[in-house]
Order: structure tokens, then C-alpha cells, then sequence
């Protein structure tokens, strides 16, 4: 625009020169006058656009650099993100891992309880079905000690006085016990002395047994003698003071082992110990 200005002036110093004094002049001088005034205004006015230009640039300048440092807080924001996201990530698949542990311990958890269950309700049936042979079985015992020999029955019924506890293993020792006692009597012949009633008055007898089966007395004065059996539920004895002799003699071996010798004995010596 001053440019312009300063053009036109120049044509106008032109014209005045060509027509000094005519009516043209005055009007050239007119605006000869008014152009610095012109250029003037129009130079405020490009000082003041450039001032606005000025201003504009700076506030671009201050922006572009406000965008670059935001650009630049992001990218440092967006790795401190990134890896918080990764932290988080690593800390999620660890929680899944808990869960599916804590989940599949419980199921173990679960499932070790149910077999304890099954086991637990599976010893209180073996348990009843302890108890309930137990049971039978004393019942048999029962049935048999009143057919035992007199030193056997005894023996069993102490035995059966000491069991101090009721339970299932106390009673199932006990029982095995006897039984094993009664095997050890039917293995081998076993001398018992006692006293027994015979003809009304009380003597001293040797017994001897064979088992359990038979069984013979004799008294130590070789007066009374006789036979025993099992029969009709209990021990039987039976007076034969004809075997007195032999059983004696069988007595004296049992009393002095050192000079023991072969006796024999008759085959209806056992056929009167039968019932």
C-alpha cells in the first residue's frame, strides 16, 4: 500500500512539473498534500495489521509449542500407561490363575471330603457288621463253654471276667483268645486235679483230658473212677471204678515223667468215654 502511495506521488510531482499553473496543478497539489496523509494512515494501519500479524505468530508459535509439548507429555503418558497396562495385565492372568487354583483346590477339597464320607460310611458298616459277627460269635462261645472241661470252662470264664472295655477290639481279642485256648486243649492231654463228689462225700480226684472230647478221673486212693464226655449241652461224667487200675497207672506217669513207660491202653477205655 505505501508502495502504491509513494507511486502515485511520484506521478504527481510529473504532472505538476507539465502544468504549473493551471486548475489540474491545484487539484495535483490537493492531493500531493493528502496522499502523505493517506500513506500515513495506510501505514498505521500496516503497522497495525502487522502488529496483529505479529501477535497472530506468536500465539501460533505459542500453540504449535503448547501442541508439541502436549505431544510430547503424551508420548512419555502413553509408555507410563503401557506399562501400567502391562502391570495389569500380568496382575489379571495371575488373579485367573488364583481363581482357577483356589477353584480346582476346592474341588479337591470337595472331593477328598466325600471320600473321607464314603470312607467314614463304610467303616461304620464294617463296624456294624464287627459288631453283629462279635455278637455271634459270643453267642457260640456261650453255647460251647458249658460243654467244656471243667479246667477249659474255667479259663474261659475268668477270661471273660478280666475284659476291662466293651469295645469292638476288646471283645474281638478276648474272643480270640479263648478260641486260641480252646485249640492249644485240643492239642494236647492235660491232668487236672480237683475235688469232686462221689458217693456222697467229697474226694480228691486226678483228671486227665484228651482234647476236648474225653475225659477220665480216678481218686488218688484208686476207690472211684470213671469217664467224661460232652453231652446234651454240658460236660457229663460217668462212674466206672472198673478203669481205676490203669487209670492210676496213667496217673503215675503223668506224676513221674522220668520213669515213664508205654501203657497200653484198651480200645474200651475211649469207647466208655463216648456218651
Amino acid at each position: 500500500m505505501i508502495i502504491v502511495i509513494i507511486r502515485i506521488l511520484v506521478l504527481l510531482k510529473y504532472f505538476i512539473v507539465l502544468f504549473p499553473y493551471s486548475y489540474y496543478r491545484r487539484i495535483l497539489v490537493g492531493l500531493a498534500c493528502w496522499l502523505p496523509l493517506l500513506a500515513g494512515e495506510a501505514a498505521g494501519r500496516e503497522a497495525q495489521d502487522a502488529l496483529r500479524v505479529q501477535a497472530l505468530v506468536q500465539q501460533w508459535v505459542s500453540l504449535e509449542q503448547q501442541a508439541d509439548a502436549l505431544e510430547q507429555a503424551w508420548q512419555q503418558q502413553k509408555v507410563v500407561l503401557e506399562q501400567r497396562q502391562e502391570l495389569l495385565e500380568i496382575e489379571r492372568r495371575s488373579l485367573q490363575q488364583q481363581i482357577a487354583q483356589q477353584n480346582e483346590n476346592q474341588s479337591s477339597d470337595q472331593d477328598f471330603r466325600a471320600d473321607l464320607l464314603a470312607q467314614q460310611n463304610q467303616y461304620e458298616r464294617n463296624q456294624q457288621q464287627v459288631l453283629a459277627t462279635l455278637d455271634r460269635t459270643l453267642h457260640r462261645i456261650q453255647a460251647i463253654e458249658a460243654r467244656l472241661p471243667e479246667p477249659l470252662a474255667h479259663h474261659w470264664q475268668q477270661r471273660r471276667a478280666e475284659l476291662s472295655s466293651d469295645t469292638a477290639s476288646a471283645r474281638l481279642d478276648m474272643q480270640l483268645a479263648l478260641l486260641k485256648s480252646l485249640e492249644d486243649f485240643q492239642g494236647r492231654i492235660t491232668q487236672h486235679q480237683t475235688t469232686m463228689v462221689l458217693a456222697g462225700q467229697e474226694v480228691l480226684v486226678d483228671q486227665f483230658y484228651l482234647g476236648i472230647a474225653k475225659g477220665w478221673y480216678v481218686s488218688r486212693d484208686g476207690q472211684f473212677a470213671g469217664t467224661g464226655s460232652a453231652g446234651d449241652g454240658q460236660w457229663n461224667w460217668r462212674a466206672s471204678n472198673g478203669l481205676a487200675p490203669q487209670l492210676s497207672a496213667i496217673v503215675e506217669v503223668f506224676n513221674h515223667p522220668e520213669s515213664a513207660q508205654l501203657l497200653p491202653l484198651p480200645v474200651d477205655m475211649l469207647k466208655a468215654g463216648a456218651p
